[in-house]
């Protein structure tokens, strides 16, 4: 039998399938696509006597490779031409489902014929019932290691307790997130229930209140190393000093961000605690707390603290901020403060020059009060392992200060411009004129009148030779003379660019990135840039250069099925995503050209 795979070469298939071995045949499975394997399932099955047949499942069944379902166009197709019964008549080895919108059959389907899976996400599967939820807590899932069950409207405290009560005695990770209808009693039944070896559970924006809290800090969970009940607005202080006294002593991760009933009284204990492996504390919008508590925290037993959390705490002052800087988290490498309206440069200088010179990431975003001369501070301080930052209160000095001051380890820059009012062309400019050395990646969030052309061509022809990932949208005034600069120019390392909501950019500019200098370019984000056209699209499928491995022209809404059909059968071999979404003058003949091949 001859099989011809469409552009593929033609593969004498007999010859292999009778002499070759069953595991050599199955490695060689291993490069073909799963929608090649229904192929040839579909040859052999119809063309064969019992004995191949027999043979071909066995090779199937053994094939070296975990089957991972995703959440992409292409298994959505599958799936709906009824690809999960064929995995399970053929006895496929499939070990991850992460596809939203499975159905109450599917999931039931799933549950007693697919026992390999080791990682189960059903997210947003808003029709997904407590029965069906029993079914996978009572089947063939022993395996199971990781579930997702997010936003899952339907599932009440009894899908709970079904989990908790259940076979999935190996679960590690489970996360349900936003079911509204699930209360402290689910939360009881998983702290007292089976699934001891827990070490992540999420349960936030949920229904809980303390006494959920309160079962899990005294209950059967002693594994668990992350707990996240962020937004969880019945949450008080009484259920934050349970977590505090009890004997989760192997914790290193808890979010309690947005718990609006904890005050410095919670976090006091957090910080007196035998909590000591914590590594991870996030208390943003915790809005109650104030310097105390921050004080508390900077100066307890929290000190294998690596990252810590603050945001939109308007009690939290300088003083608080100071406290952290020179207290007893000398382990903080990563630390983020913002939409604290009342922090000044004052903090900002403390933390520059206090006891946090391990700190690797900081975001000082949102703090009004902030100016250049903290930035400076900055640049002036102990920081010297700093390699990311991200600020929105920056403009021509601040960003000169960082060129030429101490932070010489940094290599990511996050401006939030959109939040700075004084940051204009000025700022790219000298950051031009003064690269920061080590510089790999800055990402401008634009305002949408704040940066022109004259910025980017001054960024185009600088000497950043170590830029690889370049992120400036929302920019109304750039236009194709900044991208003709921009693709002509010095910065032949990009190879991340997103371009998108630059609403002046037209053909001329893209047809320039398709035969310019950015050979290295493996994506590109050109959403929302409603005045490109097919011209555009088919110069980038056309071109020689580019090998784009993840193309996003969403919103774009001149482009047409010509502009589909191009990237179909142009040079674009390397990408494995495109988002088309919203292009509303494509029809489904357009997409259809581009859509992977089907199982027969």
């Amino acid at each position: 039998m001859t099989s011809d795979f469409k552009g593929r070469s033609i593969i004498q298939m007999d010859s292999l399938f009778n002499y070759l071995p069953l595991d050599i045949i199955a490695q060689i499975m291993t490069y073909l696509r799963i929608d090649d394997w229904g192929r040839l399932d579909v040859a052999f099955l119809y063309s064969h006597h019992d004995e191949r047949r027999e043979r071909w499942l066995q090779v199937l069944r053994s094939i070296p490779i975990d089957m991972k379902v995703e959440d992409d166009s292409p298994w959505r197709r599958r799936i709906k031409k009824g690809i999960l019964k064929w995995l399970i008549a053929r006895g496929v080895n499939v070990t991850s489902w992460e596809k939203s919108n499975v159905t109450d059959q599917q999931l039931m389907a799933i549950a007693t014929g697919l026992p390999m899976i080791q990682k189960l996400n059903i997210r947003y599967c808003e029709n997904i019932t407590d029965t069906r939820v029993m079914s996978v807590a009572n089947g063939n899932l022993t395996s199971l290691t990781y579930l997702d069950i997010r936003r899952c409207y339907g599932i009440t405290d009894a899908g709970v307790i079904a989990l908790a009560n259940g076979n999935l005695t190996n679960l590690t990770s489970l996360r349900i997130i936003d079911c509204v209808k699930i209360t402290d009693a689910g939360l009881v039944a998983l702290a007292n229930g089976n699934l001891t070896k827990l070490t992540s559970l999420d349960f936030s924006q949920s229904n809980i209140s303390d006494a959920g809290v309160v079962s899990i800090a005294n209950g059967n969970l002693t594994n668990l190393t992350s707990l996240n009940i962020s937004y969880c607005k019945n949450i008080t202080n009484a259920g934050v000093i349970a977590l505090a006294n009890c004997n989760l002593t192997s914790l290193t991760l808890l979010n309690i961000r947005c718990c609006y009933g904890i005050t410095d009284l919670g976090v006091n204990a957090l910080a007196s605690s035998n909590l000591t492996r914590l590594t991870s504390l996030d208390i943003g919008g915790c809005r109650e707390i104030s310097d105390e508590g921050v004080r508390a925290i900077a100066n307890g037993n929290l000190t294998s603290l690596t990252s810590l959390k603050i945001a939109a705490c308007g009690n939290i002052t300088d003083v608080g901020v100071r406290a952290i800087a020179n207290g007893n988290l000398t382990n903080l490498t990563s630390l983020k403060i913002n939409d604290c309206e009342n922090m000044t440069d004052k903090g900002v200088h403390a933390i520059a020059n206090g006891n946090l010179t391990n700190l690797t990431s900081l975001k000082i975003i949102g703090n009004y009060m902030i100016t250049d001369e903290g930035i400076v501070s900055l640049s002036e301080g102990n920081l010297i392992n700093l390699s990311s930052l991200a600020v929105s209160s920056i403009d021509a000095a601040g960003l000169v200060a960082l060129a030429t001051g101490n932070l010489t380890s940094l290599t990511s820059l996050d401006l939030m411009i959109y939040q700075c009012d004084d940051f204009t062309d000025a700022g790219l400019v000298a950051l031009a004129t003064t690269p920061i050395p080590k510089l790999c990646s800055l990402r401008l969030h634009g305002n949408k009148n704040i940066i022109s052309d004259t910025g980017l061509v001054a960024l185009a022809n600088c000497n950043l030779k170590t830029l690889s990932i370049l992120h400036m949208s929302v920019c109304d005034n750039i236009t194709d003379i900044g991208i003709i600069a921009l693709a002509t120019g010095n910065l032949t390392s990009l190879t991340y660019l997103n371009i998108s909501y630059c609403g002046n950019i037209n053909d001329t500019g893209i047809i320039a990135l398709a035969t310019g200098n950015l050979t290295c370019l493996t994506s590109l984000d050109i959403s929302l840039c409603n005045n490109i056209t097919d011209v555009g699209v088919i110069a980038l499928a056309t071109t020689p250069i580019l090998k784009l491995c993840s193309l996003n022209i969403s919103w774009c809404k001149k482009i047409t099925d010509a502009g589909l059909v191009a990237l179909a059968n142009g040079n674009l071999t390397c990408l494995t995503s495109l988002n088309i979404s919203k292009c509303n003058n494509t029809t489904v003949t357009g997409v259809d050209t581009i859509r992977p091949e089907e199982i027969p």
